[in-house]
């Protein structure tokens, strides 16, 4: 009896792919040959989120592949393609996803990429930018150029790198904050901390100020305007009687 006994879960296959949830990576943008990085960022992303639909390397190639849909890029892929049908054992014949990668990284990288990246990690300073800002554009060049492999010989030039490019109060308060700062990444810690610290005194500085007054006008005194030389008076009479604006006039009683 192959019917399930009673009261029993029902558990789907692993291989449904009504099972899975769905991915929300996106899918890589169709490849002709240029910005390599940007495209194998995308592949790499949507493989590694999607890693149940890629079990080999077979189906990561394939995968790429079917993206190099234009320009140099589809031509490379056809001439790829076509070697490995034509060969006596097709499913050897793709070879693996790690040598894959190296055949496209030679056909497609930029071959200066690490000396624009070098170049542009001697020029990029911090200016206007918060301490994680800049760490995160240094960081884009800092891998170009390939500084990471052995930090031990790179940390004494990236370094002397952040000492002149980065802020002088920066790096001041850092190194007096803490002494034995000697790697890249504890400067990088230490500076991304103490930078936060000085920006938020500097917000705190600024809401306490306050508001400028409105200007007023000058006080002007009242003056009484001298009359004229020719000018006649003018009496006026009161309750009590006429009070005469000048004098040598006869007394009205």
């Amino acid at each position: 009896d192959l019917s399930s006994p009673p009261n029993s879960p029902i558990i789907a296959p692993m291989d449904d792919p009504t099972s899975r949830p769905r991915s929300h990576i996106a899918k890589p943008e169709p490849f002709d040959g240029k910005d390599f990085v940007t495209f194998m960022r995308s592949v790499n992303l949507y493989i590694a989120g999607n890693d149940r639909d890629f079990p080999d390397d077979k189906s990561k190639i394939l995968f790429t592949l079917s993206y190099m849909k234009t320009g140099h890029a589809s031509t490379w892929a056809q001439n790829f393609s076509d070697a490995c049908f034509e060969a006596d054992d097709v499913d050897t014949a793709w070879g693996t996803w790690a040598n894959f990668k190296t055949e496209l990284k030679k056909s497609f990288a930029d071959p200066n990429l690490t000396k624009h990246a070098v170049a542009k990690l001697e020029s990029t300073v911090q200016g206007n930018l918060s301490a994680d800002e800049f760490f995160q554009i240094f960081e884009t060049y800092r891998r170009q150029a390939g500084y990471t492999e052995d930090k031990g010989a790179f940390d004494t030039h990236l370094l002397r790198l952040l000492e002149r490019n980065m802020n002088r109060d920066l790096v001041d308060r850092v190194y007096n904050a803490e002494h034995d700062i000697d790697t890249y990444d504890k400067f990088k810690d230490r500076a991304v901390k103490q930078d936060a610290v000085m920006r938020r005194l500097a917000e705190s500085t600024r809401s306490r100020k306050p508001p400028p007054s409105t200007p007023s006008k000058p006080y002007t005194p009242f003056v009484n305007q001298p009359t004229s030389r020719n000018a006649q008076p003018v009496d006026r009479r009161t309750g009590s009687g006429m009070v005469f604006g000048g004098a040598g006039q006869a007394m009205d009683l």
